[in-house]
């Protein structure tokens, strides 16, 4: 299975994990949410994402992102 990395503006990514994790329990694991402050440098938060983005189990990755 494949593991999701959302990246979307506040409070945004959080519901979709939340979301996916009602519906979807059992990969609670696979998923992984960034939240980026509305008004914020969404260039400061590229090493945080990244480090979300590696805390993923190894194998296919999905980036979804608004921003």
């Amino acid at each position: 299975m494949a593991s999701f990395l959302v990246i979307a503006h506040a409070p945004l990514a959080s519901a979709f994990k939340a979301l996916a994790e009602h519906a979807f329990p059992e990969a609670s694991a696979a998923l992984e949410a960034f939240d980026v402050p509305p008004g914020d440098d969404v260039e400061a938060y590229v090493d945080a994402a990244d480090a979300r983005l590696l805390r993923l189990p190894e194998g296919e990755r999905l980036l979804l992102t608004d921003v």
